[in-house]
């Protein structure tokens, strides 16, 4: 893809490009590593999920109508 962006910034239509940052780096922005792995994240949540149930919900809140 690095052809396309090359053509344009040499072609009139870069005088109508301005302030615009391009990210030349192969794809690698669209994907990143997670910072938790996901057995980690399922093993918390339902640590606190039984304790979150216990709670409730208060009696003045209102009641959805739906």
């Amino acid at each position: 893809m690095l052809i396309p962006l090359n053509s344009v910034q040499q072609s009139n239509a870069a005088s109508w490009v301005s302030g615009e940052t391009f990210v030349v780096d192969g794809g690698n922005w669209l994907y990143k590593a997670p910072m938790i792995p996901r057995h980690q994240v399922l093993a918390a949540s339902r640590a606190v999920e039984p304790k979150s149930r216990k709670v409730g919900i208060p009696e003045n809140t209102p009641r959805s109508k739906l």
